[in-house]
């Protein structure tokens, strides 16, 4: 997003960029990724199949879109919707 001035940006995340899609061939492979994904993305902001990478599935552009999703709700209404629901249940986002 671009400031009010048309200059300055005031949101940006690309620490988790990545190339796409990504084959997950083995379980070194995985916990790779979801040790990637747990130090370059943010917690509220991270799709589920990057929370337990699994052997033989495909990461690709959908965990950008949960992403997106989730950014554009926070954008939208103040909070991440996981951050809403864990204080509605009294919960915690620490892991």
């Amino acid at each position: 997003m671009i400031s009010d001035s048309g200059t300055s940006p005031i949101l940006m995340d690309l620490g988790s960029l990545a190339p796409s899609p990504l084959h997950i061939t083995s379980r070194a492979l995985a916990l790779q990724t979801q040790d990637l994904a747990a130090e370059h993305s943010t917690l509220p902001y991270r799709a589920p199949e990057l929370f337990d990478t699994k052997t033989g599935t495909v990461i690709d552009t959908k965990t950008d879109i949960w992403s997106f999703g989730c950014t554009l709700f926070a954008c939208l209404v103040g909070k991440s919707p996981f951050e809403m629901r864990s204080e509605e249940t009294g919960g915690s986002l620490s892991i």
